[in-house]
């Protein structure tokens, strides 16, 4: 996702259509938002106290699809695809903006503000401000310790699942299919759970995942 992390000269901004998922406004001078004829944007980024003359330039530009304009004055920062954010390791001067499959863990610890576009796994603990959420949020009923990225797709089988850690959640952005070889009784009982686009398995796992597991769609193979 672009984020506009500069301020546009009056020559880039003249007659502009501004297109772009996320406007961080605080990076714009009052002169250049005069010359923009047009703001289609689903973010817009605001600073907590702004000046009259930047107000009064945005309060003239025609907008289209602007869903929520936020306020602050934290740093921004993008992440995208399936990512992790540990909320021992997190800014708390940070506002935190995810696009994809996110997974936060030592949530408890979780100072930062976020906006999530897509998914978000974490457990009830989790001290994290969202501040909007375009997408799902799950709440799993475990601690989460572990987490394992598989990437765009992958094929798990009794290996792989024997050899994970208990409170770990894996992710898959799109479709994860489950091998024959997989018994239900190697799922349960060891709080882990599944995030994918869509998940592919024999029929004696479709019970057992539609409770651990956060997918569009749940298709059996077998």
């Amino acid at each position: 996702m672009a984020l506009f992390r500069k301020k546009i000269k009056d020559s880039e901004a003249s007659g502009a259509r501004v297109n772009t998922p996320i406007l961080d406004l605080r990076k714009y001078t009052p002169e250049a938002l005069k010359k923009i004829q047009k703001l289609n944007c689903a973010i817009l980024i605001t600073p907590v106290s702004a000046a009259p003359e930047l107000i009064a330039a945005y309060a003239q530009i025609p907008q289209k699809n602007i869903a929520a304009e936020i306020s602050t004055d934290k740093e921004l920062c993008s992440v995208n695809g399936s990512s992790v954010l540990d909320g021992k390791t997190c800014r708390s001067d940070a506002f935190y903006i995810t696009n994809g499959i996110c997974v936060i863990k030592n949530g408890a610890e979780f100072a930062a503000e976020i906006v999530v576009n897509g998914k978000v796994v974490y457990d009830n603990g989790c001290a994290a401000f969202f501040r909007l959420v375009n997408g799902k949020k799950v709440v799993v009923d475990f601690n989460i310790e572990h987490t394992l990225d598989l990437g765009k797709k992958a094929e798990l089988n009794a290996d792989l699942i024997r050899n994970l850690k208990e409170n770990t959640v894996i992710t898959v952005e799109d479709e994860a299919q489950f091998s024959a070889d997989i018994t239900p009784d190697m799922l349960r009982g060891r709080n882990l759970f599944f995030v994918a686009a869509e998940i592919k398995c024999p029929e004696q796992l479709v019970s057992v995942l539609q409770l651990m597991s956060a997918a569009d769609k749940i298709k059996k193979t077998i």
